[in-house]
């Protein structure tokens, strides 16, 4: 039976955040063909039953344990981070989006698995996937390689199990980007990405530097090591494409970054917990995980084989608008 052009529960939500709503520029928000950032393929049932993920909204609580050794933590890592840009360095991203009801709003809608049209029932939070990235930094030069499929809303993620989705290329000057047909030069800002751009790479050592309120947290188990961590409030300035590569204007830290460090001083891991402040009616929050590799950062390729742009939008009379897309 048809639908009568009805929107499915998930479609709806996910056409509140992508598109003109999350970004413009392939980040976070533009749908391509060949992928989507924030895959909505859910369980309903399974959702039903999930207890809702702890908030994080809230000042910061005051930071005083440790925040000498903390401050010195994080000085020594900008350097060092300096230090390992114009070396080369290999990156691992997660980012994973959660729906949380507003105290005293709606609940969050749940579809029903037999029919995707049709409400189950509301939850306080509704985990709406996530999405991956590898990549690699030499210099100025950069790869990016994002990645989609089913991710879960904890533990480790399975990089080879994930599909390839759209990739990003910095080299000798020009950006190339790639919707899964070719490379094509693009402007840097048209370069789809999460956790980590051109620009959020340069900006590395000054996030490190310009943490405030530092202090010691208990230790981080990474790569089967106990390294010590540091949390500290941070700033979207210093870390514009933490969300996403054009995501800057609406992400908001909603508590201190977590920072961890190896044996060298050298920044390990970081966590951090974002809102998008594009959701009207609920609370979107993003997490991202970015763990550093510094022993085999990878080469950065030449953009073979190349492709033609896409076709730029219809902008005649009959196209359709933009609000009703």
């Amino acid at each position: 039976m048809a639908n009568s052009g009805r929107m499915p529960m998930l479609t709806r939500v996910h056409a509140r955040v992508s598109s003109r709503t999350q970004g413009e520029h392939g980040g976070i928000g533009t749908v391509r063909p060949v992928a989507l950032l924030l895959p909505l393929v859910l369980v309903a049932g399974l959702l039903l039953g999930r207890p809702a993920l702890p908030r994080v909204f809230g000042e910061p609580p005051v930071a005083v344990a440790g925040a000498s050794s903390a401050r010195t933590q994080l000085d020594n890592g900008a350097a060092a981070m300096a230090t390992a840009i114009a070396r080369g360095f290999g990156f691992t991203v997660v980012s994973r989006s959660t729906l949380y009801a507003r105290p005293g709003g709606p609940g969050i809608e749940v579809p029903d698995p037999s029919d995707p049209y049709t409400v189950a029932g509301t939850v306080d939070s509704l985990y709406l996937g996530g999405s991956a990235a590898t990549g690699t930094v030499r210099g100025g030069d950069l790869l990016l390689q994002m990645y989609g499929g089913d991710i879960a809303p904890e533990g480790p993620v399975e990089i080879a199990a994930l599909e390839p989705t759209l990739a990003a290329l910095v080299t000798g000057g020009t950006s190339w980007r790639n919707d899964g047909e070719g490379w094509y030069a693009v402007p840097v800002e048209l370069l789809p990405g999460i956790g980590l751009d051109p620009r959020t790479v340069a900006l590395l050592p000054g996030l490190l530097a310009h943490a405030q309120r530092p202090a010691t947290a208990a230790a981080t188990v990474l790569g089967g090591r106990a390294l010590p961590t540091v949390t500290a409030t941070g700033s979207v300035a210093d870390a514009p494409g933490l969300m996403a590569s054009d995501a800057a204007p609406f992400t908001v830290l909603v508590q201190p970054i977590s920072f961890v460090f190896d044996d060298q001083g050298r920044l390990a891991q970081l966590a951090a917990v974002m809102r998008n402040t594009r959701m009207a009616d609920a609370d979107l929050l993003v997490t991202a995980t970015i763990t550093f590799d510094y022993a085999s950062p990878g080469a950065i390729p030449a953009p073979a084989p190349t492709a033609p742009p896409p076709a730029a939008p219809d902008a005649g009379p009959t196209a359709t608008p933009e609000a009703t897309r």
